[in-house]
C-alpha cells in the first residue's frame, strides 16, 4: 500500500478576518450593497492569486443611536509558502517558514492591502464611512 503524505497542505492556513466599518445612520444598508456589489472575496483571491481563497463570508449590524458599526468576516485559506516564494523568492519563503514567521508577515501585509482597499474603494463611491478596526487570526 503507498501512502504519500500531502506536504503542500502543512503550508495551508485559515485567517480570520473581520473589518469593522462604522457608519453613520441611515446609510447601512446603501454601504452594505455597496460592499456586496463589489464583491470582496473575489478581489482578495486576486490579490493571493492562485495561493488562497476565501472560504466563509459574513456580516452582522451592531446598531447604535447615530451610527451603526458593520462587522465583515471573512475566512481565508492561504498556502503562506507559496505565496511568499511567488512575491519573493523560493530561499526567502523557506526561511521565514522554518522561523515560522511566515504567518504574521502574510497577516500584516494582509492588513495594510486591505486597509488601503477598503478605504480607496469607499471613497471612490462617495461614501463616508469610517474604519474602525481589521482583525486578523490564525
Amino acid at each position: 500500500m503507498n501512502t504519500k503524505l500531502n506536504v503542500s497542505n502543512s503550508n495551508i492556513t485559515n485567517f480570520y478576518v473581520s473589518i469593522v466599518l462604522n457608519i453613520t445612520q441611515g446609510f447601512g444598508n446603501f454601504v452594505l450593497n455597496k460592499i456586496l456589489q463589489t464583491c470582496i472575496p473575489k478581489l482578495i483571491e486576486e490579490k493571493l492569486k492562485k495561493h488562497g481563497k476565501v472560504i466563509n463570508f459574513s456580516y452582522r449590524w451592531d446598531t447604535g443611536i447615530l451610527t451603526h458599526d458593520l462587522y465583515l468576516n471573512y475566512t481565508i485559506e492561504i498556502n503562506t509558502y507559496k505565496l511568499i516564494k511567488s512575491l519573493q523568492n523560493k530561499w526567502v519563503a523557506k526561511l521565514l517558514k522554518y522561523t515560522y514567521c511566515d504567518k504574521s508577515i502574510v497577516a500584516n501585509n494582509f492588513i495594510k492591502s486591505m486597509k488601503t482597499e477598503f478605504q480607496n474603494e469607499l471613497k471612490g463611491n462617495g461614501l463616508v464611512v469610517i474604519m474602525k478596526e481589521i482583525n486578523i487570526k490564525y
